[in-house]
């Protein structure tokens, strides 16, 4: 539902606030696959600040490397 709340806003750091609650809250729920795609969404939208691109990036490879991907925990990282 976050998700969805940021594509109708127009502050671009409101969006961006957001998209990262919606993955945290999706990973506190356990679903890891959830998890992932709001944080693939998350940094299509939002490369930039550094910062929390890293930590999104850095949480991606945990989740690959959770399920086995090599491949994509060695992308991510």
């Amino acid at each position: 539902e976050l998700d969805r709340v940021a594509e109708g806003l127009t502050d671009p750091a409101a969006a961006r606030d957001a998209r990262w609650q919606a993955a945290a809250l999706q990973g506190k729920a356990g679903d890891r696959a959830a998890e992932q795609r709001a944080l693939e969404r998350y940094l299509a939208r939002h490369p930039q600040p550094l910062v929390p691109a890293v930590e999104a990036r850095h949480r991606l490879a945990e989740l690959a490397r959770e399920r086995g991907d090599r491949r994509m925990e060695t992308a991510w990282t």
